[in-house]
């Protein structure tokens, strides 16, 4: 999902309703949350809510809401401007050549086995959102040189 720069949500930007979706989408939502978002009284607070509810951003249960799928999605949603297609494929080349060093550096616990592109830019769109990149890893070593890589990979990241 995608929000343009001026688009309304229930009368207030996209952006500000994608913030508050970002902050309260995985709570329970009440006129508090959003007095505590917007600023707004709890009066106004409800008005927005039920407006949100049109709009099938949250859904009623009981004596409050919860965000539905699509609250969700725009909580997830992205404002920027959609990649070139010349972008993409550059930035496609850059993540291969990234698994290229990971597998020829013997330091790495893991190697990448396989990398599969995906989405709207498989499917030849000159103007992506994104770019879906899936990564299957796979072990480098077996046994006990693996698990020592790997205790040494969780000890050095337990002292960032």
């Amino acid at each position: 999902m995608r929000i343009e720069k001026d688009q309304l949500i229930g009368g207030l930007l996209a952006r500000d309703v994608r913030r508050f979706m970002r902050q309260a989408a995985c709570f329970i939502i009440g006129p508090r949350t959003v007095t505590n978002v917007f600023g707004f009284s709890e009066g106004d607070a409800c008005q927005l809510l039920r407006k949100f509810q049109k709009e099938g951003l949250v859904t009623v249960k009981g004596d409050h809401w919860e965000a539905t799928a699509k609250g969700h999605a725009l909580a997830i949603a992205t404002a920027a401007s959609p990649l070139r297609r010349a972008t993409a494929e550059r930035l496609i080349a850059e993540v291969v050549e990234r698994a290229r060093i990971i597998n020829a550096d013997s330091e790495f616990a893991y190697c990448v086995q396989r990398l599969v592109v995906f989405g709207s830019f498989v499917n030849g769109s000159q103007r992506p959102n994104d770019i879906d990149v899936a990564c299957t890893l796979v072990a480098r070593f077996d046994g006990e040189k693996q698990r020592a890589l790997e205790d040494e990979r969780r000890g050095e990241q337990g002292m960032v």
